[in-house]
């Protein structure tokens, strides 16, 4: 049976440190997983569901996301350092839902989604 964990990360800008991991899986409760991320129970559970193969992980960009986990494990969790010629930390074994580009495609705002030129419409739309 597919797991489903859905989840999002928040960080201070594109390139600033993670300041929030927040996940449910299935129906159950979302999980707040807060800078300095000591909570060490709430971390292994996190960790259990990535490791695991009969997860789906749906994101929104989950890129970036994905970048973060492993920013976050890499440093937070492990302690190593990003550049570590080791790269001791085995790639996740969860398979990967991103929604991003299906939403732009068929959401409410597909026309204006890859369009430099029409991204002003939007504001006149909502006029």
């Amino acid at each position: 049976m597919t797991n489903y964990l859905f989840l999002d990360v928040e960080s201070v800008g594109l390139c600033g440190a993670l300041m929030r991991i927040q996940y449910a899986l299935n129906d159950g409760p979302i999980v707040f997983l807060d800078y300095p991320f000591d909570d060490t129970d709430a971390n292994q559970a996190l960790l259990a569901h990535l490791y695991d193969p009969n997860v789906l992980l749906v994101a929104y960009n989950a890129g970036f996301d994905v970048f973060y986990l492993y920013k976050w494990l890499h440093k937070s969790i492990c302690g190593y350092e990003l550049n570590s010629p080791q790269r001791p930390v085995k790639p996740f074994a969860c398979n990967v839902l991103d929604l991003q580009i299906p939403c732009l495609l068929h959401g409410p705002f597909k026309n204006f989604a890859f369009s430099k030129s029409k991204a002003r419409a939007v504001a006149r739309v909502r006029r």
